[in-house]
């Protein structure tokens, strides 16, 4: 390979990486901001648990209409799903940047390797 197409190939890779890790930043934001949501939501059930707790024994009106709150609340929930979903974009992210900085290292190699031995040849003729 010249080095010019070795510089092209750096480039165009840096344009692939820079857009991949704003896809992947998004996809980690959007999962944390969700895992947010739901920890309002799960806040604001024990706040009602704690009010049901605090309810004296023979108020089951009270308590049945904070059960039906809490039952409202539930299907705004999708933890399970949301910390797998979170975990996974993390590790392609993670991995991601290490094969990223390794490739860019490589060029780099590469391109300073080709720079020397045209140096070489200039300075033997």
């Amino acid at each position: 390979m010249n080095l010019k197409t070795l510089i092209s190939l750096k480039f165009a890779f840096y344009l692939i990486a820079c857009i991949t890790i704003v896809i992947l930043t998004s996809k980690l934001s959007n999962s944390n901001i969700t895992l947010e949501k739901e920890n309002k939501v799960l806040y604001e059930q024990k706040d009602v648990y704690e009010r049901i707790l605090a309810l004296k024994p023979d108020d089951i009106t009270g308590k049945a209409k904070l059960y039906n709150t809490i039952e409202t609340s539930n299907s705004k929930l999708q933890t399970s799903k949301i910390n797998t979903n979170t975990n996974y974009w993390l590790w392609i992210y993670t991995i991601f940047i290490i094969i990223a900085i390794t490739l860019f290292n490589w060029f780099n190699l590469k391109i300073e390797k080709l720079k020397s031995t045209t140096k070489d040849k200039g300075q033997m003729l």
